[in-house]
Parts: C-alpha cells; sequence; structure tokens
C-alpha cells in the first residue's frame, strides 16, 4: 500500500512539475483560440494577428459552431490548464445561455478571465423600403399590426434575440407582438434583413456596410455614444430607448479552470501591448467594436455585473426554459 502511494504521491508530483514547467516556458508551441461564432470570427482573427508580435508563437483559430457557442465554451472548459487551448468567449456562450439553460455543462464564472478585449454595440435597423425612420415608428408599427413585423435573429438565446425581446418589453409590447425568425449564423441574419425577408434587426457589427451602403437604415444602436464607423447613427438614449444601452455584446479571452498564474500573467502582458497595437485598434473599430483591453477596469467585476444583468432580464421576460 506504501508504495502504490508513493507511486500516485510521485506522479501527482511529476504531474504538478510539469504543468509549472510548461508554465516557466509558455508559449513553447501554437496557441489554439476557440471560437463559437460564424459571425464573429474577424474578431478573433485580429487577436490572433496581433499577439504573436508580443508572444513570438503562432496563435490560430479554431471553429467550433453550435448549441448557442456552448460546444465552443464546454470544449475549452474541459481542455488542460495549460494554455494551449482558450476561448474567444462571447454574451451568449458565457452568460445567457448557462442562465437560461440549466443544463448547460458549465456555469458563467467556471473560466479563467484574462481579459475583456471588445465592446461591441448593437446596431437596430430596417430594410431600406421599410417606412419607418426611428425607433418609436417601429415601436408604433408593432403596436399597430402585432404579429405582422419579423426580425431576423442568430438564433435563440442570443443578444440579438434578447435585445428585441427587451426593446419590446420596454414599449409595453407582448413577447410575440413582433416574431422572430432564427438562423444559424450571422451572415444569414443579416441578409435576411437586406433582402427584405424581415423587416429589422438588431445586431453587432455585421449591420455596418449595409447601412453605409444605403441597404438599410440605421435606427439607432446601443453604443454609449455616437459610433465612428456610423456618426450619423444616435445611440439608444438619443432615439428615447436609454435602457436599452444595456445591451452590448463583447469578447473576452478566456481559458478553462485552474489556469496557472504565470500563464495568466503572460497572458495579461502580451493583452496590453495589443491594445495599443494600431492595427488591432483599427480593425476592431471596423468591425464594429469599441477596444476594451485598456479601458476596462476589473475583467472578473464585468463578467459578474453582465451575469446579474442577464439573469434580472431573462427573469424579467420569462425566457429561462
Amino acid at each position: 500500500m506504501r508504495r502504490i502511494a508513493k507511486c500516485t504521491a510521485a506522479l501527482w508530483l511529476a504531474g504538478t512539475m510539469g504543468l509549472v514547467a510548461a508554465a516557466e516556458t509558455y508559449p513553447a508551441r501554437p496557441i489554439k483560440l476557440v471560437e463559437p461564432y460564424a459571425a464573429r470570427v474577424e474578431f478573433g482573427k485580429s487577436l490572433s494577428l496581433s499577439a504573436p508580435k508580443f508572444l513570438k508563437q503562432k496563435v490560430f483559430i479554431e471553429n467550433r459552431h453550435g448549441e448557442g457557442g456552448a460546444n465552443a465554451a464546454a470544449f475549452v472548459h474541459a481542455a488542460p490548464p495549460d494554455g494551449y487551448t482558450l476561448l474567444l468567449g462571447r454574451l451568449a456562450s458565457q452568460i445567457i445561455r448557462p442562465a437560461m439553460v440549466p443544463a448547460t455543462p458549465y456555469r458563467w464564472n467556471e473560466f479563467t478571465v484574462l481579459g475583456v478585449l471588445d465592446i461591441d454595440p448593437l446596431i437596430c435597423a430596417v430594410h431600406k423600403d421599410v417606412p419607418y425612420a426611428s425607433a418609436r415608428e417601429l415601436l408604433d408599427a408593432i403596436r399597430k399590426q402585432p404579429g405582422a413585423l419579423k426580425y431576423s435573429t442568430v438564433g435563440p438565446a442570443t443578444n440579438t434575440h434578447l435585445s428585441v425581446q427587451y426593446m419590446l418589453h420596454l414599449a409595453g409590447l407582448k413577447r410575440d407582438a413582433a416574431v422572430a425568425v432564427h438562423f444559424e449564423s450571422g451572415l444569414e441574419a443579416v441578409q435576411a434583413v437586406v433582402s427584405g425577408k424581415v423587416q429589422f434587426a438588431c445586431i453587432a457589427g455585421g449591420l455596418i456596410e449595409p447601412i453605409k451602403e444605403g441597404q438599410l437604415r440605421g435606427l439607432f444602436s446601443t453604443a454609449p455614444g455616437r459610433m465612428s464607423v456610423l456618426p450619423q447613427l444616435p445611440n439608444a438614449s438619443e432615439a428615447g430607448l436609454r435602457d436599452m444601452g444595456r445591451i452590448v455584446g463583447w469578447t473576452a479571452l478566456l481559458g478553462p479552470p485552474r489556469l496557472p498564474a504565470s500563464i495568466v500573467a503572460r497572458w495579461k502582458d502580451a493583452l496590453d501591448k495589443v491594445s495599443r497595437d494600431p492595427e488591432w485598434i483599427a480593425s476592431t473599430i471596423r468591425s464594429g467594436g469599441l477596444p476594451a483591453i485598456r479601458t476596462m477596469g476589473d475583467p472578473d467585476q464585468f463578467m459578474r455585473d453582465q451575469f446579474l444583468l442577464y439573469d434580472e432580464l431573462i427573469t424579467t421576460l420569462d425566457l429561462a426554459r
């Protein structure tokens, strides 16, 4: 028995020392960023191009779509805590999904938070031929014709769905006053409103170019001020929907539980340098995001605040299942 105990202790010690040694030389091989959504891949690409400048190691993206982002998040949650498998966590995968679906195989606070990369305001827009020039006109039309207008989403339990549900709630309208049409990707959701299959949508980033090209009419964004990529677009407060400003998307860099402190420190140093990289800043802004690495006070507290906010909204809207 003593021999077995000694062998077990030796194996445990060897494994622990192996992790410590790996952390000290990190990164010694390419790092994988797991991407949960096809529509948001540009944010991951910008990090995968910028981070290697400071980590001196290749960073590549692996797509694991499905289950509202849960496939990717569950994969990273179960990965070895060695820093070579990280997650581009998003609001839907990390906060909304666990809050709405109790069977989700991870909780919102079971990841190592390395940093919040960007805040992604939602943009609400209508098809160019829809005769509504403001959020108020759109809501008035929904009130007069309940069930007649459709909006596209990237699926249930995403902020593209929840945002419209919350807007209807703020206007005193029923959940089905406008009809949700769910798609598997952001590209399909954007194309649906551009083509006129649906009348409106609230989506982060993907509506910018169609608005610039005149295919869509922007109503408002949930940014704290005017967005530099669409300076003519009012924000939610200006549009008379101040509380809609609470609804934003974001990208956070997350690791599996129990990531060693030395690896966390390595990434925090790298992200601080990424945050000053002009190419990363420009790419984030072009994609409709607001760079957040340098402006985010406490990333862990931000994640907690997001959980409390969306737990409240999901309860208020009676969306849990």
